[in-house]
């Protein structure tokens, strides 16, 4: 935020300039003003304006912030017009001001929300913006002709040369007027390619757009004020926009003294409407009009009361009301599936009914914070409460306050806690998962360690032994006659069944292609299983000094996945990638259609993503039309969370 900036500092001193002008204008200037209509004008200066300036303070570089500000300030030079049209100049004024905010619109639409459009619908709103200026100086012309009476006094005939300015400026006109429904076509496009908060921001405008289009419409069909109601929409839906889906967090900068001040205002002004139409109504102040007052100034009262709750919760949440917050609390917890997901609900929730801009939640992972949720963004302060279960933390709930220097209120800091103590029986639970999971990897690691030593204990040492003690009794098997010739056969022939067994345990205890290195043993595979098949082994890194574990999850999954290709796919092509970097990550890519509902369930895909997840790591199978494409992703090191030596440490 930089209050600071001298486009906002233009912005706010022009504003007040120009009401302190047409105040001026009201009361010292000449007589003989004129009385054109000027609701339309009005509710542009209402709507434009306040929203127009706020933009400005606050994000002075926006596009959307400009283009808002000038239409505010344009309205409000056609009101200083009206207040000044017993001279010349303001006559002159009166004849063409109205035009530029209307003209402006289209452009505004197609800025929004974050001024970060396409390239041409930038070209598009600078093309509009300049024809919107054009048209305002053709019209500005003709009003230089007959500053009087152009527009505002159809009895007295025109002179001859403002027929082809008019006539311009309606062909110029047109083009702004027509844009208009185009441009919200272009903003109802824009919100389907978005996604999150800016497709909501554009989805809240596109009903004002909308009512402006139809306002259009009607205002051409002689419909008295029908453009009135459309134009004040239009900077609402734009202040809506921000206020409820927190465009660059500019609702955090709204003080609640503000947000009651205007609302009382607003209050103020209604019941002095009421009284001058009042008055108007029935000349004079007498006993009957005291009690309409005073029945309107009791409804009054209500009305601002309701509408202050309103715009307070939409504003800053739910902070007034703790029951109702660690109810909604509560809700979104109990909805979650798992420990890991009930704390990310927990800090969605306190994001929402808080308005806070940011919360994020850790859990104490062996003295160190393992952050599992972080919702929301923010540059400010930050406030955190500890998670504490039998006096023992286990873990923390940190929250970004509103703005910089402005801390919690006691309210808020006793509710925070509370949700603390709600959430550290989820922080511990997650904890234990994560101590179970780190156990299990651990246990995964040392089993296949432990395998490869008894693999290789077989294979050099028993294997060798029991072969060389055959060759010799066979060698002196002929030596040796009758019943002890007999008995010597019966040994050989059980060395010999010893020997397979032996073998089969050797193949079973780790893949015995892998023993020539998994880059080799997968070369193997793929062409042994896809023999006629365009097959594409691409390696990146280094695949030979892997963990025993992590190289023979890759293999079986790997050859699963490859015998799926050969079961279930027409595949012709089939691109098999191994890469190396803090993972590892094996992928098949085939541009058959083996992949069917059944599929993803089935007894092969369940087993690769088991050998995935019993290291720490995942499996994702993605079919469509171009073909299949499976990726696992295995930690290769010590996965997140899992302890340095002893997985028992994160249970004690």
């Amino acid at each position: 935020m930089r209050r600071g900036h001298p486009v906002a500092f233009a912005g706010t001193v022009s504003a007040a300039g120009l009401v302190v002008l047409g105040l001026a204008g009201v009361l010292l200037g000449p007589g003989g003003r004129l009385d054109p209509p000027i609701a339309l004008t009005v509710s542009a200066a209402v709507g434009f304006v306040p929203v127009g300036v706020f933009l400005l303070r606050h994000r002075p570089r926006s596009r959307t912030a400009r283009l808002t500000a000038l239409t505010g300030l344009a309205a409000l030079v056609g009101l200083v017009a009206v207040a000044w049209s017993g001279t010349t100049a303001g006559a002159w004024l009166v004849q063409w001001s109205w035009w530029p905010p209307l003209a402006v619109a289209p452009a505004v639409l197609l800025t929004f929300p974050d001024g970060a459009a396409g390239p041409r619908a930038r070209r598009a709103s600078r093309l509009l913006v300049a024809t919107g200026a054009a048209s305002s100086a053709v019209l500005a012309a003709a009003a230089a002709l007959a500053p009087r009476t152009l527009l505002t006094d159809s009895r007295v005939p025109l002179p001859d040369p403002c027929l082809p300015l008019l006539v311009a400026f309606a062909a110029l006109g047109a083009v702004s007027a027509l844009a208009l429904p185009v441009a919200l076509v272009v903003l109802l496009r824009r919100a389907r390619a978005r996604e999150g908060a800016v497709r909501a921001q554009i989805l809240w405008l596109t009903p004002a757009a909308g009512l402006l289009c139809v306002g259009l419409v009607l205002d051409a069909l002689d419909v008295p004020l029908a453009l009135t109601p459309a134009v004040l929409a239009l900077p609402l839906g734009i202040g809506a926009a921000i206020l409820e889906h927190r465009l660059d967090d500019l609702d955090q900068v709204v003080p609640r003294g503000a947000v009651r001040l205007t609302l009382a205002v607003a209050v103020l002004a209604a019941y002095a409407a009421t009284l001058l139409l009042v008055e108007r109504v029935t000349g004079s102040v007498g006993v009957g009009s005291v009690l309409v007052l005073a029945v309107v100034a009791v409804l009054l009262d209500p009305a601002r009361r309701w509408l202050q709750q309103r715009v307070e919760r939409l504003l800053f949440g739910r902070r007034d009301d703790p029951y109702e917050v660690l109810t909604a609390l509560g809700r979104r917890m109990a909805t979650a599936a798992a420990p890991e997901e009930m704390l990310r609900a927990g800090a969605q929730a306190i994001v929402e009914t808080l308005r806070l801009p940011r919360a994020t939640v850790g859990v104490d992972v062996d003295g160190r914070d393992l952050v599992v949720a972080d919702v929301g963004r923010a540059d400010t302060d930050a406030v955190t409460f500890p998670l504490r279960r039998e006096g023992r933390r286990v873990g923390e709930l940190t929250v970004w306050t509103r703005r910089r220097g402005d801390g919690l209120g006691p309210a808020e800091r006793d509710l925070l806690a509370e949700v603390a103590r709600q959430a550290a029986e989820a922080a511990e639970a997650h904890r234990l998962t994560l101590a179970l999971r780190a156990a299990r990897e651990h246990l995964v690691l040392t089993r296949e360690e432990e395998r490869l030593r008894l693999r290789r204990d077989f294979h050099d040492g028993v294997g060798p032994m029991i072969a060389g003690v055959r060759m010799q009794l066979h060698a002196a098997r002929p030596r040796v006659e009758g019943r002890e010739g007999a008995v010597l056969d019966d040994v050989l022939a059980d060395l010999g069944d010893l020997g397979r067994s032996v073998r089969e345990i050797v193949d079973g205890l780790r893949p015995a292609a892998l023993d020539l290195g998994l880059e080799a043993a997968v070369r193997r595979a793929a062409e042994a299983v896809l023999a006629g098949r365009d097959v594409r082994v691409e390696v990146a890194g280094r695949v030979d000094d892997l963990p025993p574990a992590v190289e023979v999850a890759a293999y079986r999954i790997l050859a699963e996945a490859l015998n799926n290709v050969a079961r279930h796919s027409g595949a012709t092509r089939v691109d098999v990638c191994l890469l190396r970097s803090e993972d590892l990550r094996v992928s098949v890519r085939d541009n058959g259609s083996w992949l069917d509902p059944a599929a993803r369930t089935g007894v092969g895909t369940t087993s690769m993503r088991a050998r995935a997840e019993e290291l720490g790591g995942r499996l994702d199978v993605v079919g469509g039309p171009e073909g299949t494409h499976l990726e696992a992703v295995l930690p290769i090191g010590r996965p997140v969370g899992a302890p340095a030596e002893d997985p028992g440490t994160l249970s004690r």
